[in-house]
């Protein structure tokens, strides 16, 4: 990437959300051909200045990208000073066996997979009465959003996740709910978490029940305007 100089003045260097610059310099700005966005680097984050495209009102698309066959779909360094809480959502296009697909908070490139997670929720079976409460009965070391299962032949199951103040060095919580087509009953989710600890965090992954098990697809990360 490179900034160059014509008759119409300076231009920004041109890349895209998973290409920005590794080392950046405070002041160096962006301008990214996959979100039509231009940052800046404050030191520590992107800072969005502009957009050519409308995102929904209150949203800024931060980061997406896309795995294959993977048992970490990490997102690295999409947590910055520039958004509080962020709108995070996951499309699974494919899955090695039945799965559990569970979430932990990382920096870089090193998740944090110790004993640090809370989660409390409910599960309502379609069809039924049964009303289950879910909990990690304590610290875990991950939280569970649910499962990909495919028997019913809806085995793609999208997943969307509110994050708070991850980058903050505050507890994360986190808020997931959806519709989970299981055999032999479907249900409904709704899923809640928190941190025992205050570590600020830059990033996340998603991954399976078993490191033997693969998870593709889609993942888009979008911060609220503060």
């Amino acid at each position: 990437m490179s900034i160059s100089s014509s008759a119409t003045g300076l231009r920004a260097g041109v890349c895209t959300s998973t290409t920005r610059p590794t080392n950046p310099y405070d002041g160096q700005v962006i301008y990214e051909t996959d979100t039509d966005k231009t940052l800046v680097w404050n030191s520590s984050g992107w800072v969005f200045l502009s957009t050519s495209t409308a995102n929904p009102v209150g949203l800024e698309l931060v980061a997406t990208s896309t795995f294959t066959n993977s048992t970490n779909m990490l997102m690295s360094n999409c947590f910055t000073s520039a958004y509080d809480n962020y709108s995070v959502t996951i499309n699974i296009t494919s899955f090695s066996a039945p799965t559990g697909v569970f979430m932990r908070l990382a920096n870089g490139s090193t998740v944090d997979a110790s004993s640090v997670y809370i989660m409390g929720g409910y599960i309502s079976y379609m069809g039924s009465s049964i009303l289950t409460a879910t909990n990690s009965g304590g610290v875990t070391t991950d939280w569970i959003l649910g499962y990909e299962e495919g028997t019913w032949g809806y085995g793609n199951t999208p997943f969307r996740v509110e994050v708070m103040q991850p980058f903050l060095s505050l507890r994360t919580s986190i808020m997931s709910s959806g519709f989970q087509p299981v055999n032999p009953q479907p249900y409904f989710r709704s899923i809640g978490g928190t941190t025992s600890n205050t570590t600020s965090y830059n990033g996340f992954t998603i991954v399976p029940n078993s490191v033997s098990f693969n998870l593709s697809g889609t993942i888009s990360v979008y911060g609220y305007k503060k």
